[in-house]
């Protein structure tokens, strides 16, 4: 992005002008020492629980602030060294139009979950393009509408917290309420100047719609029928989870389906978490459940209903978020192949907090500068452990 350039432009100008009379006299520059990966006693402000409610994050202080004028100043969300950054103009008809400037690793800025930056209708993946209308509402959120070939309509709430002075690798979370990758390697030293923002997002959507989490996450079955029958015997399939302490790892097996029932039920098994394969744990106690075969923009579903017992950490989802997101498998179309994967149902009109925050132009400037030096101590520890280094 414009801005991530500019600010290592000024960083390479800077380094220059600094190097070239120790290089005339002779002398040299010790490297910068890179960062160890902090431990998970580091992160004082993360419970490594599943969230139950939108908390402030690391104890900041809320601001009282135009959620207009933020939009309008921009917000900045960061994945990796990537990022992506929205913000508003006006027309001179007095209308809003929303923009997104987005790095091609980076999500949306403004996004509902991973993978929300396609939408399926009848099977297919579509990417969610064309012009944004922004409308203020009365309530202090923004009614975005995408009127492009997939519409949508999603409502977005801003908390605004000031975040100057406190240090930056705490802020840096992924969509969990956990440390983002890179987190892990910013210095304890860098911390945001004065003036800085961060922001925490809650989305309300105008309709249904299933998101894919994972680009990798595969069944082997082409029909949902197919799904079913695979996974009714044995051996369970693998549901994904929230890792965190007392967490259980679910694998799920439904009960034979008779005819051509439309819900049905299922067991979800304790399985062995050191396993590549899902095997279930010997003696453990199942949970139950019961599923039904919908329709959602014309893409068919297998939504899970599991009983008021199971954690719904436990399938992948915060329980903040319970009401809002559901979890399933869906039909989908590759080219002429269909296949099925699994999804995130995404209820209309119920609160979705996005843990992930945004932040202002100066908070955003002084990630991007931590972020460089942390992608480099990362990719050395990677090295060092004989992983392979990240392409960015």
């Amino acid at each position: 992005m414009q801005y991530l350039s500019i600010v290592r432009l000024r960083a390479l100008s800077l380094a220059t002008l600094l190097a070239a009379p120790l290089w005339l006299t002779g002398c040299a520059t010790a490297p910068e020492p890179l960062t160890p990966k902090a431990g998970y006693q580091e992160f004082t402000d993360v419970t490594w629980r599943p969230e139950t409610h939108a908390r402030a994050p690391m104890r900041a202080n809320e601001m009282s602030v135009s959620a207009l004028e933020a939009y309008k100043a921009g917000l900045w969300s960061f994945h990796d060294t990537h990022s992506s950054n929205f913000y508003l103009t006006q027309t001179d008809d007095g209308a809003w139009t929303a923009h997104e400037k987005i790095d091609a690793a980076a999500e949306r800025c403004i996004s509902w979950g991973t993978g929300a930056d396609t939408l399926f209708r009848k099977g297919r993946p579509c990417k969610n393009e064309g012009v944004v209308h922004a409308s203020p509402m009365s309530d202090g959120r923004l009614l975005l509408q995408n009127s492009g070939a997939t519409p949508f309509n999603v409502a977005v709430e801003l908390r605004a917290f000031n975040v100057s002075g406190k240090p930056i690798r705490h802020f840096l979370r992924n969509g969990n309420n956990q440390p983002d990758s890179l987190a892990w390697f910013v210095r304890e030293s860098d911390v945001f100047p004065k003036g800085s923002t961060a922001y925490l997002a809650t989305y309300w959507l105008g309709d249904d719609e299933i998101l894919r989490p994972s680009k990798t996450a595969f069944t082997g079955a082409d029909t949902l029928e197919k799904l079913m029958r695979q996974f009714s015997g044995k051996i369970p399939y693998c549901m994904s989870y929230i890792s965190h302490q007392g967490a259980t790892r679910y694998g799920i097996r439904f009960t034979p389906r008779r005819g051509k029932a439309l819900e049905g039920g299922f067991e979800l098994l304790p399985v062995k978490s050191s396993n590549m394969f899902c095997e279930a744990e010997s003696g453990a106690v199942s949970r139950k459940g019961t599923w039904r075969i919908t329709t959602i923009q014309g893409t068919r579903v297998l939504e899970l209903i599991p009983e008021s017992t199971v954690e719904m950490s436990d399938l992948g989802v915060q329980p903040v978020n319970r009401q809002a997101v559901g979890v399933g498998f869906a039909e989908i179309l590759t080219g002429k192949t269909k296949r099925v994967v699994p999804v995130r149902i995404i209820r209309n009109n119920q609160p979705l907090t996005d843990f992930r925050l945004k932040f202002n132009r100066t908070a955003a400037d002084s990630i991007a500068a931590a972020l460089d030096h942390a992608a480099r101590s990362k990719d050395a520890h990677d090295t060092k452990l004989g992983l392979r280094a990240s392409k960015r």
